[in-house]
């Protein structure tokens, strides 16, 4: 089996990269909403139990549609009453599953791509905007490799430590070295990380909602 070792600040690096690029090329408003995803998720990661609630509550409002589905089936007979009696949900989110919290994370990222790409429409950025759009990018890529460094090592989850697997000899392992101890979420920096959230926030809605409650162009963007 053949072992690729990145130290950690080249991978960090090239990731940042990524989303800078990425920011550069959507302007800053558009960065922004990702911005606010990931604060989000930055409060998830560190609030196990506030975490845990919401999974709770995700996992009822499943456990209910499926009960209603079951019944419907029941109702048409579609299904025999002994199946739909013993049925369960096909899918219920473990809150101690870490590789669950990535999936949230990827979901999200993407989900703000969409969402900043319906609410701004095909507005051309300027130059100014793309600049603060690349610093952004740059903060997102590196609030986001944290939370997957942070998601895999489960700091913040009740059993801590990396579960070891065997991988098969045709795989390549991708082995990251000289990872830090330290979290970027504990203390002063976890208050720095959910001020500047509430900083880009109030950005958005200033530069996006006028007094009067209607909409106006963003700074760094033109029709």
């Amino acid at each position: 089996m053949s072992i690729l070792t990145i130290p950690y600040e080249t991978l960090m690096v090239i990731v940042v990269a990524l989303f800078a690029l990425s920011g550069f090329l959507r302007g800053w408003w558009r960065e922004g909403i990702t911005t606010i995803f990931l604060i989000l998720l930055t409060i998830f990661l560190t609030s196990p139990e506030l975490a845990g609630s919401i999974i709770d509550f995700v996992n009822g409002v499943i456990e209910a549609a499926w009960n209603i589905l079951v019944g419907l089936f029941e109702t048409l007979g579609i299904v025999e009453p002994t199946v739909a009696a013993t049925s369960t949900p096909p899918i219920i989110i473990d809150p101690s599953d870490r590789a669950v919290f990535i999936i949230i994370l990827i979901v999200m990222v993407l989900l703000s791509y969409f969402t900043s790409k319906i609410t701004l429409g095909g507005r051309t950025v300027t130059a100014g905007g793309r600049i603060f759009g690349g610093i952004l990018g740059a903060i997102n890529g590196f609030l986001a490799f944290n939370l997957v460094k942070e998601y895999i090592v489960g700091r913040f989850f009740p059993e801590t430590g990396l579960l070891s697997t065997s991988a098969a000899p045709d795989q390549l392992s991708l082995g990251i070295t000289n990872v830090p101890p330290e979290s970027v979420f504990t203390d002063t920096s976890q208050l720095l990380v959910i001020g500047i959230g509430v900083v880009i926030l109030a950005l958005l809605l200033a530069n996006r909602v006028t007094s009067k409650g209607k909409r106006r162009e963003p700074w760094g963007y033109k029709s």
